[in-house]
């Protein structure tokens, strides 16, 4: 079987599998993130709903809620710590 492999502009060299895993990981996340929006919160409640959407749009450029993180801090105190104020301390939030 022949691998077919390409050089992104960063020099990276990807094959058509890696290639195929990254778009089917992007296109599953689409599909949460529509089921989050669609069925989740008459299920679970708007706050969990926003919650698990916050979660599913973290690595975003554009996430409203994880965005504020600074790009040269990405330690992992940092995100554990980004991680508990804006999940954690939330989910807190949420009466039973």
């Amino acid at each position: 079987m022949a691998t077919t492999t390409a050089t992104t502009g960063t020099g990276r060299v990807e094959d058509a599998g890696s290639r195929f895993r990254e778009d089917l990981a992007f296109r599953l996340k689409d599909y949460l993130v529509e089921q989050a929006q669609t069925r989740l919160a008459p299920r679970m409640g708007e706050r969990y709903a926003r919650i698990v959407l916050s979660c599913l749009a973290c690595l975003d450029e554009d996430s409203e809620d994880f965005g504020g993180v600074e790009a040269e801090d990405t330690s992992d105190d940092a995100a554990a710590l980004c991680f508990i104020e804006r999940v954690i301390d939330a989910l807190d939030d949420i009466a039973v």
